[in-house]
């Protein structure tokens, strides 16, 4: 996902990348990105992900942040589609915290999923 044009890796402030395959319970195989944020940035990295990729704003749910659930769309996660028609979707959390404060967390992540075929 690193080399997918509008894929936004130069706002984040790339810690770690985890590639790894993984089987949905769809059975849909998949490729899956993660990179961890500071604090610092993790205001701007959550406004580009809701304008470039449509992900809703987090919102503090039982014991983390994650994007809320969009009333008008039922979907929360951002999304985005290549040029040769692969599906991307992309989402923004704390981890598990009961902070309110996102200058108190020191480190979000950022997960991208590129769906490749279905097993």
């Amino acid at each position: 996902m690193r080399d997918t044009p509008g894929f936004a890796t130069s706002r984040l402030d790339l810690i770690a990348s985890l590639e790894a395959m993984r089987m949905l319970e769809a059975r849909i195989r998949t490729q899956e990105d993660t990179y961890m944020v500071r604090e610092t940035k993790a205001k701007p990295v959550e406004s580009a992900l809701m304008s470039s990729y449509a992900m809703e704003p987090l919102r503090f749910m039982c014991c983390g942040w994650e994007p809320g659930l969009s009333s008008d769309t039922m979907h929360r996660l951002g999304f985005y589609r290549d040029a040769n028609g692969y599906d991307y979707e992309i989402s923004m959390t704390s981890g598990e915290t009961l902070e309110h404060d996102w200058a108190k967390i020191p480190m979000f992540s950022v997960t991208g999923w590129l769906y490749l075929d279905v097993v």
